[in-house]
């Protein structure tokens, strides 16, 4: 099976899903699929401490993803998959460092510092086991920096693959 790179999140959540049952796996009942895939259109830090980042364009929620907290909270325990892509420009003289922070815990992190790139876009995925009410979302190292433009989101996405 061929995906083409059309940088929409949400076709790759759907197609992720389709293949997933394609494969032998039952989707979710109707009504219980956890999904989101958000992006960030303006930059965002540099801040004096590590702060989650707030995000302003929704391209799939199923309703428990909040854009101005930055947050997911888990609707029902199961494995959940993670993906999130992080743009840096030249004009960024900070450097960025994101972690995907679950419940104040960082789980896995993504960097880039390079002054020579003119763009630059770092990407990290992780499979989590979780529990009803865990929150999971992305945080921002103080002093550092992510860049933004319409058309290159930072974007955040994650999705319920398996109950337990």
């Amino acid at each position: 099976m061929f995906l083409s790179c059309s940088n929409k999140p949400a076709a790759f959540v759907a197609f992720l899903l389709t293949a997933s049952v394609r494969l032998g796996r039952t989707a979710p009942p109707e009504g219980t699929i956890a999904a989101f895939s958000v992006g960030r259109t303006s930059p965002f830090g540099p801040l004096d401490v590590d702060t989650i980042i707030p995000f302003e364009k929704e391209f799939t929620n199923t309703g428990s993803f909040d854009l101005a907290s930055g947050k997911f909270t888990v609707p029902q325990q199961g494995f959940y998959l993670f993906l999130f892509n992080v743009y840096t420009s030249v004009d960024n003289p900070f450097g960025q460092v994101v972690y995907l922070t679950k419940n104040g815990e960082y789980v896995i992190r993504s960097d880039e510092f390079s002054k020579t790139d003119p763009y630059d876009t770092t990407s990290q995925s992780v499979l989590l086991p979780l529990m009803l009410g865990d929150e999971v979302y992305l945080t921002l190292q103080g002093t550092r920096m992510i860049s933004a433009t319409v058309g290159s989101e930072t974007s955040f996405t994650g999705f319920l693959v398996g109950k337990f």
